[in-house]
């Protein structure tokens, strides 16, 4: 079961597997996919095409982008 804060904007192209927890202003873009077992911290923003986890843990204020 996933636990998303309701302040939090997930694109509609990206994909969240299982067991993942996202706190309050996170920002996910477009065609990203979180694995499972992933915990993003307040206020990140992950740019698009991005792949995060599994198991992994994003800080409070992390920028995280494609180059």
């Amino acid at each position: 079961m996933n636990e998303i804060h309701p302040s939090a904007f997930i694109h509609p192209s990206s994909y969240l597997d299982d067991s993942i927890c996202i706190q309050e202003g996170v920002r996910i873009w477009h065609f990203c996919h979180l694995l499972e077992y992933t915990h993003i911290g307040a206020h990140v923003s992950i740019g698009q095409n991005c792949v995060v986890g599994p198991r992994v843990s994003i800080g409070a204020g992390s920028k995280i982008q494609t180059m």
